[in-house]
């Protein structure tokens, strides 16, 4: 390729088609966003290579899979945006994505619980929602910098941790709606400037 020396591709807001395969070969990459076009396919494995990568933003396509591996090895990333697309599977959270700040996945059909999600301690905002997560939402305690956590329209259940309140101090939006929570709603829950509803 002669565009080695790109830093940044955004084509969000077209009719592009096609996989993303050919974006993969530019090593010095931090920026692609493909936002609202209609790219199929899997995240290929090869997105490894680009070591460089602070943003990816692939939300609303037509794009399916399972997260290739190598995705956790992109430890600059600071912002990671799939969703509203066809992706399935488990996440595998690397504990190395200490600068991840934006963590967005919603509209997805991936299937698993949140016990990797503990690892995001540096994360502002997290969306889960509109999967099929399921168990307690306990490992959200880990998320210490968190600003925003979003997991409505799941099966999470059980009761709600009050220590949300001492763990996750700088908490300003929690949505849990449309799960299966039960038990008192969390007294200490005053402090957040947003709560949306529950049941």
């Amino acid at each position: 390729s002669h565009l080695k020396s790109l830093l940044s591709i955004n084509v969000a807001q077209n009719r592009m088609s096609g996989t993303i395969n050919g974006f993969m070969n530019l090593p010095l990459l931090q920026l692609l966003d493909i936002t609202d076009n209609r790219f199929v396919g899997p995240i290929p494995e090869s997105v490894g290579s680009l070591t460089s990568l602070l943003s990816l933003t692939l939300a609303n396509n037509t794009m399916n899979g399972t997260l290739p591996a190598s995705l956790t090895t992109l430890t600059s990333i600071q912002l990671l945006d799939i969703r509203l697309n066809f992706f399935h599977g488990k996440i595998d959270l690397n504990p190395l994505w200490r600068s991840l700040l934006k963590f967005n996945i919603s509209s997805n059909f991936f299937v698993d619980d949140l016990n990797g999600f503990s690892l995001l301690n540096k994360t502002l905002s997290m969306d889960i929602a509109l999967n099929s997560f399921y168990g307690p939402i306990d490992p959200l305690l880990g998320m210490k910098s968190a600003l925003q956590i979003v997991v409505n329209n799941n099966s999470l259940c059980g009761v709600i941790p009050s220590a949300f309140s001492t763990a996750t101090p700088s908490l300003r939006q929690i949505d849990l709606n449309v799960n299966l929570f039960e038990g008192e709603f969390p007294v200490l829950f005053g402090f957040i400037v947003q709560f949306i509803s529950w049941r």
